[in-house]
């Protein structure tokens, strides 16, 4: 571990080897995938076992943040990747959950060094959403102002039809695990986005025509429901849009990639054929035919 300041508490400290989505993501994906390996969108032929991970915060806010998601993966994730009914009561865990992971987004961008992609104006959105949650994340703030959070369950989506769904739906629904800063070109909307498998996770960093809308956390106890008729028309075009993109990802696999696949899955097809990957891969295949595929 080397020693430097926190990013979080700004204390100097020696740093850990912190992940930005959290470990017990890859975990589930890698036990419950039809192989012990990981491929990412933006290097598809790199096999992983692990999420990208970052020197940026001391032991002790690894623990905070640690307490959260321990929470969250019980009370949440479990439930949610077994496709099950998660509405219900939360305590004050849940915003702080969301906002440090919403914190650890835009983080990670400014380690590596990509916050430039942003105009002065954004930038300056991105950079007060930044500072809101950490003084929330630290107790320094009940609430994160106008930077609201957001949680919704895409398991509501399960058996869904409609025009245009890309051929790998059901997959990216369950099983995609993404993080990201999305925009829109006219500078009136920005966010982060964290998906957990069936789970979306948005942290509002400017939103003008209030996009998002008013179903956000609450900093205390509060009520989680997240039915489909709250999914606004521009949530439904970013999840189709986000899918679309997550299908092409195999197109670039080159085929000695291609071939590493194929040979692992005959190395263990029991394991393969039982895996929640398969099964989703075979709700594809019986909803749209034999042309779906799986960026897994």
């Amino acid at each position: 571990m080397s020693t430097s300041v926190c990013w979080l508490c700004d204390q100097t400290a020696k740093l850990c080897e912190s992940h930005i989505i959290p470990k017990f993501v890859f975990r589930w994906l890698i036990e419950t995938g039809g192989s012990p390996y990981l491929r990412s969108g933006a290097r598809p032929n790199v096999r992983q076992q692990d999420g990208d991970k970052h020197h940026i915060y001391c032991k002790n806010c690894e623990d905070r943040f640690s307490k959260w998601e321990n929470a969250f993966s019980q009370k949440y994730f479990s439930p949610a990747t077994l496709r099950e009914d998660i509405r219900g009561p939360y305590g004050p865990w849940l915003s702080r959950f969301t906002a440090s992971l919403a914190f650890r987004t835009i983080q990670s961008q400014r380690y590596r060094g990509i916050l430039s992609q942003y105009d002065d104006t954004s930038l300056g959105f991105v950079e007060a959403a930044e500072k809101r949650w950490k003084d929330f994340l630290l107790d320094r703030a009940k609430h994160p102002a106008e930077n609201r959070l957001f949680l919704i369950y895409l398991g509501y989506f399960d058996s869904f039809d409609a025009d245009n769904l890309p051929s790998n739906w059901n997959s990216w629904v369950h099983r995609s695990v993404e993080r990201d800063v999305i925009y829109t070109e006219n500078g009136k909307f920005i966010a982060t986005f964290s998906k957990l498998g069936p789970l979306i996770l948005l942290g509002r960093v400017h939103d003008q025509d209030n996009l998002l809308g008013n179903d956000f956390l609450r900093c205390g106890d509060g009520h989680f429901t997240s039915p489909l008729g709250n999914v606004s028309k521009f949530l439904w075009e970013l999840f189709l849009d986000r899918a679309h993109n997550a299908s092409k990802v195999f197109d670039v696999l080159s085929e000695k990639q291609r071939q590493k696949i194929n040979n692992q899955i005959r190395s263990d097809p029991k394991r393969f054929t039982n895996s929640d990957q398969a099964r989703v891969m075979l709700d594809d295949h019986l909803q749209f035919g034999a042309g779906s595929e799986t960026n897994e």
